[in-house]
């Protein structure tokens, strides 16, 4: 009886665990689709990724606990380089004089002509929201939606794939006001500041170090993983 009844609390509490997952995925990826600030949009895809992380530790398959960290460390380095990037951009009025923080989407229209190395740098954190090949962020969405399947739970990993798609939209609606529109009458600036820049370039490279090379990193984390209690 104590086996059956633990049994089918295992099994209530997975369906509690997994319809949180897709709670926080829908909600993080549909937000995400109406907003007109970068700062807001970049926190409603966060929501929508924790909802993934929930998902590789529904999965817990042999390995899964390294995967949850790798996807937890690439979505990290995105993240932490994208913010990181919001600061720099800043609007600026008739005179010159530089203002705070330019978050609103059609600001950032010609950024990657006006400057390209922030563009670009913001470029590779979107790429690996988005789970494109090469960076930290498919690589990540790969073993994590593996597990799930391998878990039991694979309607959870196409759930996944469909916000993933979805997410996809507004990702690349940034990226064609920076890339392919003219910059707009409203001025911006990149506001240079030493360290920020040297974290942003370092979150890039290890964004596209953990979608390269993602062999090590793996293998590293699952040998952690073995040595935790």
């Amino acid at each position: 009886f104590y086996t059956v009844a633990a049994a089918y609390l295992q099994w209530d509490f997975l369906y509690i665990f997994a319809a949180v997952a897709v709670l926080t995925i829908l909600v993080g990826t549909f937000a995400g689709l109406v907003q007109d600030d970068v700062k807001r949009m970049l926190a409603y895809s966060s929501i929508a990724h924790a909802g993934f992380i929930l998902m590789g530790i529904l999965a817990m398959e042999k390995g899964g606990t390294g995967h949850v960290l790798f996807y937890t460390l690439g979505y990290g380095l995105a993240t932490v380089g994208a913010f990181g990037v919001v600061t720099l951009v800043r609007g600026r009025d008739a005179d010159g004089n530089v203002l705070g923080e330019a978050t609103s989407l059609r600001k950032w229209a010609g950024i990657g002509r006006t400057n390209p190395w922030i563009a670009g740098a913001m470029l590779v954190f979107l790429l690996s929201f988005a789970g494109i090949p090469l960076t930290g962020g498919f690589i990540g969405k790969f073993v994590i939606f593996s597990d799930a399947i391998k878990g039991g739970i694979g309607w959870l990993a196409i759930v996944g794939l469909v916000a993933s798609a979805i997410t996809a939209f507004y990702y690349f609606r940034l990226v064609r006001l920076m890339f392919f529109t003219e910059p707009g009458e409203e001025s911006v600036v990149v506001k240079s500041e030493g360290l920020s820049a040297l974290a942003i370039i370092v979150c890039a490279l290890g964004t596209l170090a953990l979608g390269v090379f993602p062999g090590p990193v793996l293998s590293l984390l699952e040998k952690i993983v073995i040595l935790i209690p």
